[in-house]
């Protein structure tokens, strides 16, 4: 299914006017009151959706650093979302990619609703300190234990 068709049957669906790609070929849409702002796009092949989730405080730590990199190694909070900053201006994205190929409607709306709680999330980790993602930790179970 094609990124216009997805978003064609997305507006239709949720009551809204039909969001065209711009001249780079990227869909942007603004959620909740403008405060999550989701930009996909089409590129070769993939799906590509991405979105920014907030300026790194620049007294961050090392250890706060590590912690986003874990949660990303073992999925936490990321619903499958990558965890990444960009360097041009210490910006938290979240960003996925899925092949169009295997993208069908009701996945394509599910991505949505993650994206948006991938960013809520980390918006409030940011807010917290980072002290949620300690609490995330993964725990080992019974089928993970070295005996």
């Amino acid at each position: 299914m094609e990124l216009k068709q997805l978003m064609a049957d997305f507006c239709q669906d949720y009551g809204i006017d039909l969001i065209e790609p711009n001249e780079e070929g990227i869909v942007t849409l603004a959620i909740n009151q403008d405060s999550v702002r989701l930009h996909l796009q089409e590129h070769k092949g993939y799906l590509v959706l991405f979105t920014q989730i907030g300026i790194l405080p620049e007294d961050i730590t090392v250890s706060q650093l590590k912690q986003i990199l874990g949660a990303n190694y073992f999925w936490l909070g990321t619903k499958g979302f990558t965890i990444s900053l960009s360097s041009e201006n210490d910006m938290l994205i979240a960003s996925r990619q899925d092949a169009m190929e295997v993208v069908h409607y009701e996945g394509f709306a599910a991505m949505i609703e993650a994206a948006v709680e991938v960013v809520e999330h980390w918006r409030k980790v940011m807010a917290d300190g980072f002290k949620s993602v300690e609490s995330q930790a993964p725990q080992p179970d019974a089928t993970t234990m070295m005996v």
